[in-house]
């Protein structure tokens, strides 16, 4: 019998290999101190991310029953320590536990809770997600309360504001309200935790207007912000967007016979009476300017580009309200009043359909003062 190299006993066995050098990538980050929460009588330590915050128990106690229960379940005696003080991870970013501690320790002396100051949305949504998920009420609250300002739920409320970003009168009570700076990637991050929360249900047809703006590709392979995150999708979200983007695309295909019916009806409609003198519509010249308006406005509607209803019959009803500048355009008032009427009726019936196919709860229900 003949033995190979490798099966041969009296050959001594190749060398192992060297063994490969440890992956960095999945070397964890070392645990440092927050340069502004490391209090020296702290007797709690709370992780989060690679960030050590050493803070009081009875403070967070106080402030959330959810801090108290979870410092007491630390206590058993198989918890972890950190240079000899009780150890708890929490799951938020470290920059989101930061802004929850500034506003627990020093909320009456910091912005944050004050009535009329200016906070970023992506701060507003933390103090909103983190005041749900530690039942700290009064920030919760704050949250809520910012976020009905710069998102109505009523078109009247729209109309008044009509973005988060342009400061307008309150409708309420008619101060003017702060801008705020948003972006995409900010009302894509609202969306997703709008739709895990009834009562953010609200903001979801502006974030989701925003959202269809969005070409397919991006829906599909996410968008990145400045700092090179890309901001993606899951399967059920894209589904979401897309057949949101489509159901707007239907309405907006169907606005023009919508349209030229309003016009065509304020004329031939015998109902419709508002001239004394004439009974129905008969004025000369009416007929033509309503042919002129229509050329126009259908004009306007080919080249529309965006994805959104309401600002298109916006755009219809101000080229009526404007015909003054083009005598071709004027009707009788008679016909401009009825036009006008069912133009803005059927914006509100746009308006309606938004809040129906997202199931947003009290969709242009809330009352309004005058």
């Amino acid at each position: 019998m003949t033995f190979s190299r490798m099966d041969d006993p009296s050959v001594p066995p190749p060398p192992s290999p060297p063994p490969s050098p440890p992956d960095s990538s999945k070397t964890e980050s070392p645990i440092t101190h927050s340069d502004e929460w490391w209090f020296w009588d702290g007797n709690i330590v709370v992780i989060a991310e690679d960030t050590a915050y050493r803070v009081h128990k009875g403070v967070l106690s106080l402030h959330s029953e959810v801090f108290k229960d979870m410092f007491q379940i630390g206590q058993q005696s198989s918890a972890e320590t950190f240079e000899d003080c009780l150890m708890v991870h929490v799951s938020d970013t470290a920059s989101d536990f930061s802004l929850i501690l500034k506003i627990i320790y020093f909320g009456g002396q910091t912005c944050y809770l004050e009535k009329d100051s200016v906070l970023e949305l992506s701060t507003i949504q933390t103090m909103f997600v983190l005041g749900r998920k530690y039942n700290i009420p009064y920030i919760h609250r704050d949250a809520l309360r910012r976020l009905h300002i710069y998102f109505p739920t009523t078109l009247r409320e729209w109309d008044s504001e009509q973005s988060p970003i342009t400061p307008r009168r309150n409708p309420r009570d008619g101060t003017r309200r702060p801008s705020i700076e948003v972006n995409i990637i900010s009302m894509i991050r609202l969306f997703k935790v709008a739709r895990m929360f009834d009562d953010l249900r609200f903001v979801l047809p502006m974030t989701m207007l925003w959202c269809a703006v969005l070409q397919p590709r991006q829906i599909i392979m996410g968008i990145e912000d400045k700092g090179d995150v890309r901001e993606v999708f899951t399967l059920e979200e894209q589904d979401y967007i897309l057949r949101f983007k489509e159901d707007m695309n239907q309405v907006i295909r169907g606005i023009p016979n919508i349209f030229h019916n309003i016009v065509r009806g304020a004329a031939t409609d015998p109902s419709r009476r508002f001239c004394d003198a004439f009974g129905s519509c008969g004025i000369p010249g009416c007929d033509i300017a309503q042919e002129e308006y229509i050329k126009s406005a259908l004009s306007m509607i080919e080249g529309y580009k965006n994805w959104s209803p309401l600002q298109l019959w916006r755009k219809l009803i101000g080229i009526m309200e404007c015909t003054k500048e083009s005598p071709a355009m004027v009707a009788c008032k008679g016909c401009e009043k009825r036009i006008l009427s069912a133009l803005k009726m059927a914006r509100n019936d746009a308006w309606n359909a938004i809040g129906i196919r997202l199931e947003v709860p009290d969709w242009g229900e809330l009352p309004l003062k005058d």
